[in-house]
């Protein structure tokens, strides 16, 4: 998968997400991440600081 499919998929996972978490939490943890890779059965989504990294890997 190319990065730029990589990164559509992920803006369509953000629109969802968006949807369904509330405002604050999208804002704060979501919001700035990036979807960089695919490979299998992973999704490797990058985000701008190390508590919205520890944030999702907790999710």
């Amino acid at each position: 998968m190319n990065e730029q499919s990589t990164r559509e998929i992920w803006k369509a996972v953000l629109g969802e997400l968006q949807l369904q978490l509330p405002r604050p939490t999208f804002e704060t943890w979501l919001k700035q991440t990036d979807g960089v890779s695919y490979d299998e059965h992973q999704f490797i989504v990058e985000a701008p600081t190390p508590f919205a990294v520890a944030w999702l890997e907790r999710r």
